[in-house]
């Protein structure tokens, strides 16, 4: 159930924001460098590192809580965003998210780069908007782009564990606890290698689906 959640946000928040920040960039032509890469900065971040730097962050008692309290923002100021079990799992995927929109933010703004402008001049002429030249052509074109990126970024958090290692260490409980996780735990920490063999081999059958998937996508879109 954690994994479904997990690469429910991660098919959704990542790719939407990298998309709509990648087009807004794709405006820009003096300052278009700079915030490429401001936005691509938290990747070259290990994960570990980020998650390390964001625990600290998290800490109700010297971080974003005590900001939140000196703001007067109590209700924000409250939670123990990585200790509730309602919340850990977001708060990490919050992270997570922060780490890789912008690595998601730099292809989409390559795909987009691809795009001949003489067909918006052309859209144009025949009386389109931006809307309508985004859905008749943008889309269309880069439509490829976003689902070669979709299946291999599913199959990327699929094997997620340096966050939820460095950051909760599957707690509270095993609220935050990824197959991934559960795999290295079982196997090292529990000395359950069956079971950890077990949780191994149906990882790879699900990444085996979303592989075959992806071939099947890439075949369909160059025929």
């Amino acid at each position: 159930i954690h994994n479904v959640e997990w690469l429910l946000i991660f098919i959704t928040v990542p790719l939407f924001l990298g998309f709509v920040i990648a087009i807004l960039v794709s405006q820009l032509k003096k300052s278009q460098m700079f915030f490429r890469t401001i936005y691509f900065v938290p990747y070259v971040i290990s994960a570990a590192v980020a998650g390390k730097i964001w625990t600290a962050y998290m800490n109700p008692y010297y971080g974003v809580n005590q900001v939140f309290a000196n703001l007067g923002w109590t209700k924000l100021a409250k939670p123990l965003w990585l200790g509730n079990p309602k919340i850990a799992l977001y708060a990490v995927a919050f992270v997570d998210n922060w780490h890789w929109w912008g690595f998601v933010m730099v292809l989409f703004l390559g795909a987009l780069q691809q795009v001949d402008p003489a067909l918006y001049e052309a859209a144009k002429v025949d009386g389109a908007n931006g809307i309508q030249s985004f859905f008749r052509i943008t889309l269309p074109l880069i439509a490829k782009n976003v689902l070669t990126l979709c299946i291999p970024f599913t199959l990327w958090r699929l094997t997620t564990f340096d966050l939820v290692y460095s950051m909760t260490s599957g707690g509270p409980g095993e609220d935050t606890a990824l197959i991934a996780y559960r795999i290295t735990t079982e196997a090292f920490t529990n000395l359950n290698v069956g079971y950890a063999s077990a949780l191994a081999m149906l990882l790879f059958v699900v990444m085996a689906i979303f592989s075959w998937l992806n071939i099947r996508v890439m075949n369909k879109f160059d025929s």
